[in-house]
């Protein structure tokens, strides 16, 4: 229920014994949430908690807490008429003390703890203890090791200060942060005694260590020199400490520099630390290595030869030269590419490679006039039990204008369905070759409107209900290697199949259509395949451009290879004009699978300019 009747609180919190051990018990014991009890004067907190929240007590007085805190901090906030705190003997990973504006002396010597860490993350000691705007607290003490981050701020009449127990920094360097300011330290003198010569003047600047100088003060700030010194050595700590009011600067004679100064400047600063940020830069890219290729015909007698920078490249096995072609692609391949090649193209700054992707063709499709429930030679669609499901003896293809045969080839695809309302047999097969002929080309063929998307040029019916699928262009190197052809049907409904057929045929099921993709009836010969050999040059150390590695056909007259190009930049190239692959063009003419571009890194443009790292330090003058 409410606590509105309640005056004082004594509260001993101890773990359930049984949720004391085992994988994903709760040992934190219960949360304590004192917010908004009106009438709380007195409380007493001690035993096991998860946390501790005391906030908004319009009357609370006396606050004590000796509790272990296992699994987050002791909050203090908002409460107007607090006037003592004691937290000797607690344990938490941190402490919060705000804007309790009746405490006048306020001790912190809560021992740090880590928390309990999740199932992500690690627990850590990274200790924080935040004292801010109290506006009557003139007194602060503070004993605690492993603080990373310490905040006394907006203390209006906190003007002595002890932090000799603050002995340590805690366990995550880059999360250090130390903010004081906004209080009312004061510094009677800040006396620059001498800087180093003109020749080190970079080290003798002012807030730099170079800097000698003295502080004279009764605030206790000198207690606070050895936590600060750990911060000031940490690279990666974030600090702004500040004198509130330095009364007199002088120079190392005495005499007055700057009268009284106030607030947050160079003049009041005893530590500034903030991390360096990059700039920010758009458009840089990095360089790109350039890769030659070439494709070779294996056709037997002929020969190539490769050179970088007039060395030979390939061994015949008698010595560094030509290699002759035998036709079979597996015993040339390896003879291009033998150890003592790539051993010679690696010494020589490059990696050589080869592989049987050349000249690829697409396997052709043969669209079945009939199938039969006895017969091997059904197509991919049925196999013989399917067929006798169907009926006994042959059956015809039979196909309505309803039936949409889709033909994919390399990902890319064609959907068509016959012209006239049905077909049967070697007329059905004919009508749809022709009209997944007639839709392929319009998209994808030599002059359709999506061209730049296919490697495969038009396709050709061919008699009897097939199609025979070409390539572009010989320059295209190793595209169109591996690509699927394959073919899916959705059937005519019942409804559509009488509507077609006026009555006459009214089932699914006595639709018919079968079909075979390459040579085997099977899914096993469906990817275009390669009797020709691709052979590359990357940039490893040295270049391969402009001449300096060569590939040379022999007899060259007759075809025996030809020079692999990316015409334009390389795939990865962000820059503008008709030079830059997009979604809209793959460039189905040129070998960019196998030819990379030489390209120069750009060093792009800074769009926001960099921040030095601060340091500036006077805590050697404490």
């Amino acid at each position: 229920g409410t606590m509105s009747d309640v005056v004082t609180v004594d509260i001993t919190g101890v773990l359930d014994p049984n949720n004391t051990t085992g994988t994903g018990k709760d040992k934190s014991g219960p949360a304590i949430d004192f917010n908004n009890r009106p009438d709380l004067v007195t409380a007493t907190l001690n035993g096991n908690f998860a946390s501790i929240d005391v906030q908004t007590n319009g009357n609370i007085e006396t606050l004590i807490i000796t509790a272990d805190v296992n699994n987050g901090v002791i909050d203090i906030d908002g409460n107007s008429d607090l006037e003592t705190v004691t937290l000797t003997g607690s344990k938490a990973s941190g402490v919060v003390v705000n804007n309790n504006n009746s405490l006048i002396t306020v001790t912190v010597d809560t021992e740090i703890k880590k928390t309990l860490g999740t199932t992500t993350t690690a627990a850590t000691l990274d200790g924080s203890i935040k004292v801010t705007n109290n506006s009557d607290l003139e007194g602060l003490t503070i004993t605690a090791a492993s603080v990373t981050v310490l905040e006394i701020t907006t203390n209006a009449s906190l003007e002595t200060i002890n932090g000799t127990g603050l002995t340590s920094l805690g366990a995550t360097a880059k999360n250090n942060n130390v903010k004081i300011s906004g209080n009312k330290f004061s510094a009677s003198v800040a006396q620059d005694l001498v800087n180093l010569s003109s020749t080190t003047a970079a080290l003798g600047a002012n807030l730099l260590a170079g800097d000698l100088g003295l502080f004279s003060t009764t605030s206790g700030m000198a207690t606070m020199k050895a936590y600060l010194t750990l911060v000031d050595k940490n690279s990666l700590s974030t600090a702004s400490v500040y004198w509130d009011t330095v009364e007199s600067t002088t120079n190392s004679l005495g005499i007055e520099t700057v009268i009284s100064t106030t607030g947050s400047s160079d003049v009041t600063a005893i530590l500034i630390k903030s991390a360096a940020k990059a700039a920010v830069v758009t458009g840089a890219t990095a360089g790109i290595k350039g890769q030659l290729a070439t494709l070779v015909d294996i056709s037997a007698g002929k020969s190539l030869q490769i050179t970088i920078d007039g060395v030979e490249v390939l061994h015949n096995g008698t010595g560094y030269g030509k290699v002759t072609m035998t036709g079979n692609a597996a015993l040339d391949l390896v003879a291009i590419k033998t150890t003592l090649a790539s051993t010679r193209a690696t010494t020589l700054g490059t990696k050589l490679e080869v592989v049987q992707k050349g000249n690829s063709a697409a396997p052709a499709i043969d669209f079945l006039a009939t199938v039969s429930s006895t017969s091997a030679l059904n197509g991919e669609y049925y196999n013989n039990s399917e067929v006798a499901l169907l009926g006994s003896g042959t059956i015809s293809a039979f196909l309505t204008s309803w039936d949409n045969v889709t033909m994919s080839i390399g990902g890319l695809s064609v959907t068509s369905s016959i012209t006239t309302a049905s077909a049967t047999g070697l007329n059905a097969t004919n009508k749809i070759a022709n009209a997944l002929n007639t839709a392929w080309n319009a998209k994808y063929g030599a002059a359709g409107t999506s061209s730049e998307l296919s490697t495969w040029a038009n396709t050709s019916s061919i008699v009897g209900g097939g199609l025979t699928i070409a390539a572009k262009a010989s320059t295209r190197g190793s595209r169109g290697w591996n690509d699927l052809v394959k073919l899916t049907w959705a059937k005519a409904t019942a409804a559509q199949v009488s509507i077609a057929t006026a009555g006459v045929v009214t089932k699914t099921s006595d639709l018919i259509l079968d079909w075979v993709i390459g040579t085997v009836r099977d899914t096993s010969d469906n990817k275009a395949t390669a009797p020709d050999l691709v052979v590359t040059l990357l940039e490893v150390t040295n270049k391969v451009g402009a001449g300096q590695a060569s590939f040379i056909h022999y007899p060259e007259a007759v075809g025996g290879g030809i020079p692999l190009a990316s015409t334009s930049f390389s795939n990865t190239n962000s820059g503008a004009g008709t030079a830059t692959s997009t979604a809209a063009a793959s460039y189905p003419l040129e070998a960019r699978l196998d030819v990379i571009n030489e390209e120069a890194g750009d060093e792009g443009l800074i769009t926001t300019a960099a921040v030095a790292q601060v340091s500036k330090t006077r805590v050697h003058w404490l």
